[in-house]
This record gives C-alpha cells, sequence and structure tokens, in this order.
C-alpha cells in the first residue's frame, strides 16, 4: 500500500512539474517571476520583474531537502525593473529544485519549482 502511494504521489509530482513555464507573483510589491523550459537538462531561464527599477535582485536555488544549492545577483540592466539570468544547471543532480527570488527592496517572489533532468 505504500509503495502505491507513493507512486501516485510521484506521479502527481511529475504531472504538476511537467508545464512548460510557470509565472509566480502576487501583491504589487512581489517580484513577478518566469522560469522555462520545465523540465530543463542544461539551462533554466528565469525573468523577473519587479515593481521597483534600477534595483538588484537576489536569486536563490534550493534541492529537494531545503539545502542552498546556487545564489546569486541578477541586475535589472534597462531600468524598467526587469531582469533576464540564465541558470546552468548541467552540474546539477536530477531532481526538483525551488528557486526563490528577492529584489532590492527585500520583497520575496513565491517559489517555483523547477524540475531538472539530464
Amino acid at each position: 500500500m505504500r509503495t502505491i502511494l507513493l507512486s501516485i504521489s510521484i506521479l502527481l509530482t511529475t504531472i504538476t512539474m511537467a508545464s512548460n513555464s510557470e509565472v509566480v507573483g502576487g501583491n504589487s510589491l512581489q517580484p513577478t517571476v518566469s522560469t522555462y523550459p520545465n523540465p530543463a537538462s542544461d539551462r533554466v531561464f528565469v525573468n523577473i520583474t519587479s515593481s521597483y527599477s534600477n534595483i538588484g535582485v537576489k536569486i536563490k536555488m534550493y534541492d529537494v531537502l531545503g539545502k542552498l544549492v546556487m545564489s546569486r545577483e541578477g541586475n535589472d540592466t534597462d531600468g524598467t525593473g526587469k531582469s533576464n539570468n540564465v541558470i546552468d544547471v548541467n552540474e546539477f543532480f536530477p531532481g526538483i529544485y525551488t528557486i526563490v527570488v528577492t529584489d532590492g527592496e527585500g520583497n520575496t517572489s513565491n517559489p517555483l519549482r523547477v524540475m531538472v533532468t539530464h
């Protein structure tokens, strides 16, 4: 019975993760983040729109256990509050990762999940 439940859980996670891209952002101060492709095999594109222009953003990526596996600064390049970033996932183990973005004002995005496959 336990094996069946685990299989169903994995199947539901796989179905949930199968979309080509995902966009999150709730309130007007929270950064809006989109990622693609999902699943990803070599790189993930992270596009961020913040309510603030000319302000840096921090991108963090966590593994399924919650361990920080990547942290980097992304900068607003065009003064409109938009930041386009590429994350190389070639060195990551296959699995599900969570991306969280914080803008320079401390506003944090909702977490996004990305499946890495090779």
